[in-house]
Formats: structure tokens, sequence, C-alpha cells
């Protein structure tokens, strides 16, 4: 009995573990929602994906998303908010990608309702499971206050390329403290900047190797926060020369460069070599303009060109001024020119002298020498559009000359108006003469006529026996049957005058 027991008792056991183990195997579905960033600023877009997916194949689906309108904007309609979708019997997944917009900040749940999900092969509706996505959108100026401000480095050192030596800073390292200096033994062509922000969300510039020349060498080392600052730190670097040259320009003290490298040549200059104080040292020459020019370093670590007269051991200043195809090396210039103030201008971000108009703006006056020809010529420059333009006196006009001009060229137009008007008036005057001589052509004209019908009635009133020459009717003024009637009157007035005379002949 206990032994049949025993065997019930196992068997309930495994009818309820299997029983559990179908409830665990029982196929399901799901509905995921995600979003391709957490937090957005205003005016941007952002993806939200909806997934559904199952381990059994799908046979159709349905769901709605919802999202909170007044924080997001919907880009595109496709696909549909709403989606109801079948399978074909063979996915498993399928994944729709929204795009929306942020319009406002605040935060916003991406969620989806009416969830369903059927088996294709069992045709049952399968145990479905959504999850939501959540966004937070900010303003711009909220998003750059959450930014690092941290812009300081950690550590800062020299080293050898090598590695071998220990170049001591100067002060020790502190990153409060901006600038730095350190020497180097003779001779040191590179060395290599070593760094370490202390933000890592900051970024550097500046640090790796950097090649040398004698004297001092002066670096920036550039650390940008997060949020836009920068903060700078200076390390000077002076390689220690055993007779380095020194001279004084304008009360300023430099070392003369001894490494051909380090100079930039110029257009139409080559290497060459020059003495100073006794040390051949490189230099360039232009055959152009006949220049010599050396590289002198201040205390700064700043390497510029000056000219170099060997004959008198006098140092100048090279300046070039590049626009467009023109390259003109500006002349000190101490003449005055009439109508235009003396002044300075920075042109490139090289101050030159210059002459200006006051009653020309934006408009200067550069004397230069070009160092492509060797021509000294005056220029003008065009602050506006930054270019230069050889110009000449000859071809300028002068204030009193322009006013000349132009009261010239107001008379010549008055005159030219006077003759128009003239003409007009005469042309006017001869058209009324015309018309009144024609008026009264048309006047007599009708008066002829009406003299003509008078004449005419009294002719046709009078007896053909009565009308005589006497009556004053011109011949061409009557009709062809008065003139015949006239005609024969005078014919038979002629006979009665001959019968007449041959009667008192007779008597």
């Amino acid at each position: 009995m206990k032994r049949f027991l025993k065997k019930i008792s196992y068997l309930v056991v495994l009818i309820v573990a299997l029983l559990s183990y179908g409830e665990v195997k029982a196929a399901s579905a799901t509905i995921s929602v995600k979003a391709n960033v957490k937090s957005i600023v205003v005016g941007r877009t952002f993806n939200v994906t909806v997934t559904v997916s199952s381990d059994v194949v799908l046979g159709s689906w349905q769901y709605s998303l919802n999202y909170n309108s007044s924080v997001f904007s919907l880009v595109n309609s496709t696909p549909s908010p709403y989606i109801a979708d079948p399978g074909n019997g063979i996915i498993k997944s399928k994944t729709y990608t929204y795009t929306f917009k942020a319009i406002k900040s605040g935060t916003g749940a991406f969620s989806v309702t009416s969830a369903r999900v059927s088996d294709y092969n069992a045709e049952t509706y399968l145990d479905t499971r959504t999850t939501s996505a959540e966004v937070k959108v900010i303003t711009q100026a909220e998003l750059e206050a959450s930014y690092s401000k941290n812009n300081y480095l950690s550590s800062l050192e020299v080293e050898g390329v090598e590695g071998t030596e220990e170049i001591v800073l100067n002060p020790e390292f502190d990153k409060n403290t901006l600038e730095y200096s350190v020497d180097v033994q003779p001779g040191t062509e590179k060395v290599t900047i070593v760094g370490k922000k202390e933000d890592s969300k900051a970024s550097v510039s500046g640090l790796g190797e950097v090649s040398l020349v004698d004297g001092n060498n002066r670096f920036e080392i550039v650390v940008t926060a997060e949020n836009g600052n920068q903060r700078v730190y200076v390390l000077n670097i002076n390689v220690l020369e055993l007779d380095p040259i020194n001279v004084t320009v304008n009360g300023e003290d430099y070392t003369v460069v001894r490494k051909k490298d380090a100079l930039t040549i110029p257009s139409t200059f080559t290497e060459t070599t020059v003495f100073i104080k006794g040390e051949e040292v490189p230099a360039l020459k232009s055959e152009i303009t006949n220049f010599t020019l050396v590289g002198l370093n201040d205390n700064s670590g700043n390497i510029k060109l000056f000219i170099y007269n060997e004959n008198e051991n006098s140092f100048t200043e090279y300046k070039e001024v590049t626009l467009g195809s023109l390259v003109i090396y500006p002349l000190d210039n101490n003449e005055e020119l009439k109508g235009y103030e003396r002044l300075q201008i920075t042109i490139n971000g090289i101050e030159v002298d210059a002459y200006h108009d006051p009653d020309v703006k934006d408009y200067y006056l550069i004397k230069g020498l070009n160092v492509e020809t060797g021509k000294e010529n005056y220029y003008q420059y065009d602050k506006i559009e930054n270019t230069f333009q050889r110009f000449s006196f000859e071809n300028s006009i002068g204030d009193e000359e322009f006013y000349l001009i132009m009261l010239t060229c107001a008379g010549g137009v008055i005159l030219l108006c006077l003759i128009v008007i003239l003409s007009l008036i005469t042309k006017k005057g001869k058209t009324v003469k015309k018309l009144k001589v024609k008026k009264e052509e048309n006047n007599n004209k009708d008066i002829d006529e009406k003299n003509e019908d008078k004449d005419k009635e009294k002719i046709e009133d009078k007896d053909p026996e009565d009308l005589k020459p006497e009556d004053n009717v011109e011949e061409e003024k009557l009709s062809k049957k008065e003139l015949k009637k006239m005609k024969k009157l005078e014919k038979k007035n002629k006979k009665k005058d001959k019968e007449k005379t041959i009667f008192d002949d007779d008597f």
C-alpha cells in the first residue's frame, strides 16, 4: 500500500512538472519601443522604432503608437501610428521607424496600446508584452549650460626625442599657471611636448613632437572645454647657443637664426649666405629687388625676416602683402599728398603707411615695391574687396577739375535744351503761319465761289439780248451756253452797227 501511494505521488509530481514546463514554454510576443536619443534640443529630429517579434512565425499584429503631441511632432505619416499588418508565413520580426521633431522643452514617452499578435501556425493570439521609451527635450541654452567648463591641464612635460633627457619646467607645473620656460642643450632640433587634460570631455591642441631653432621657441597648448571656453598655456623652449649672434633693432634684442630650415622663403628669393659679425649665416637673396634677407629670433621665439644691409650692418623688417596676384613690399613714405591725410592701416595683419582722401570712403593709397617686377608705384587699396590696383595721379581727377567738368557738362545740357526749345517754337510759328495763309486762301476761295454764283444768277436772269461785254463777266467764269449767247449777241450787234453805217453813208 505504501509502495502504491508512493508511485501515485511520483505521478502527480510528474504531471505538475509537465504542466509547469508547458506554461514556461508557451509562445509569446513582444512589441518594443526604442528611441535613438535620450535627450534632444528643440528643433532637432530623432527616430523612434517599434519592433514586433516572437519566437514563432507571426500571423498578424496590430498596435497604436502613442506620444505627447505637445512636445513632439511626427515628421512623416509613413508608417502610420496605427499598424495592422498580416504575416507572410516566414517572418518572426517586423520593425517600423518613425521620425519625430522636438517642438517644445519637456519630457515625453512613446508607448503602444491595442497591442495584439497572433501565431501564424496555431492561429491563436499570443501573450504580448510591450515596452516604452522616454525622451527629454531641452533648449539650446539648457544644453550649453549643461556642458563642462573644465579647460585645465592636469600635467605638462617636455621630453627629448629619445626619452633620455629629463627637462625641468620653470616654474614647476600648476594648472593655474599659464606660462613656462625650459632650456635645452645646444644643437637640440626636436622635442616632444606631453600633456594631459583634466576633463575627458575637453580637447587639447599643441601637443606632440615639435621642431626647434637656436634661441627661444614659443609654443601654445590650447585646452578647449566642452562648452567651448579655451585656456592657453605658453611653453618657451630655449635652445642654448654656445656663441649666439645678438643684434638690436629699434631697441629690441634679437638673435640671428643660423639654421636655414627655420627660414620661410618668399617668392622670387633664393638661398644664399652672408657674414654677420664675422660668422657665416643663412640668408635669402632676390635679384629683382636686390634685397638680402636674414632671420632674427626675438625673445618670444618669433622668427621674422629682416632686410640686411651688409655695408651699413643694419636691419629693416621685411613686410610682404599678398593680394590676388600682386605681392607688394610696402615702403615707408613721408611724402605729403594734397587732399590726402597720412595714417597707418592693417592689411592681412601687417601695418602699412597709407594715404586717405576723407571724401572717398574705404579706399587708401599705398606706396609699394612690386617684388615680382622690382618697380615702385602707388597702389589703391579697396578695404571692402581687400584688393590692390595700380594707381596713377595723371589719370585721377582732382576736385577742381571734377567740378569744372561737371559745370561744363551742365552748361552743355542747358544750351542743348535752349536750342531744342527755340527749334520747337520756330517750327510751331511756321506751322501757325501756314495754317493762317491756308485759312485766308480758303476764305478767298469761298468768296470767289459766292461771287461766281451771284454772277451766274445775274446772267441767267438777263435776257440774252441785254447781255453786253461791259457786264464784266469773265469768260472763264461763264458756262459754254452763256458764252455762245454772248458771242451770238455780239455778232448781231456788229451787224446792226454795219447796216447803220451803210445807211448813214447813203444819206
